[in-house]
């Protein structure tokens, strides 16, 4: 069996899954090249968990048989345009048993949509970073919106010392 748990110290569990979510944030930015400071990353994150500020939710996915965590997302609450809206920026479940990745996304999905409810939410989004990943959250009623994503990187200036 796998369940879900919101990591920060008011739960307790920071010192039990707090590296290892923090360590999969980081590679998760790093994997996927989403430009992102991992340094940076682990600090925000690190804080995060230990102050529980209302914007963010840090959850891992636990195996009860190993006690290994097996997956993680992080969800952002936003406002755009006067609405509140839930943005997934991270999923990756790493069990290697189907059944155990659909488990723990229906343990993620209810904590996110319970999370999303009482901060009055009006959308749940997503980044889908690959056809899997959309694949999945098409089951829970999410549709890909017509819009391409563009970057542009800025150079910063060089620091002189």
């Amino acid at each position: 069996m796998l369940h879900a748990e919101v990591v920060h110290a008011s739960k307790g569990n920071c010192h039990l899954y707090g590296t290892q979510f923090l360590d999969r944030a980081v590679n998760f930015i790093i994997s996927y090249d989403c430009g992102g400071d991992p340094e940076f990353l682990w600090h925000e994150l690190s804080n995060d968990m230990r102050s529980n500020p209302p914007w963010k939710l840090c959850i891992v996915g636990i195996d009860d048989d190993t006690g290994e965590v097996c997956g993680h997302l992080l969800a952002e609450l936003q406002a755009q345009y006067g609405i509140r809206q839930v943005m997934i920026t991270q999923l990756e479940i790493t069990h290697p048993s189907a059944d155990m990745r659909r488990q723990m996304l229906e343990a993620d999905w209810h904590l996110v949509e319970d999370w999303a409810r009482a901060n009055q939410a009006k959308f749940i989004k997503c980044w889908a970073m690959n056809e899997k990943v959309a694949k999945a959250f098409e089951k829970y009623g999410f549709k890909p919106k017509g819009v391409t994503v563009m970057e542009l990187p800025l150079r910063l200036p060089d620091k002189e010392e």
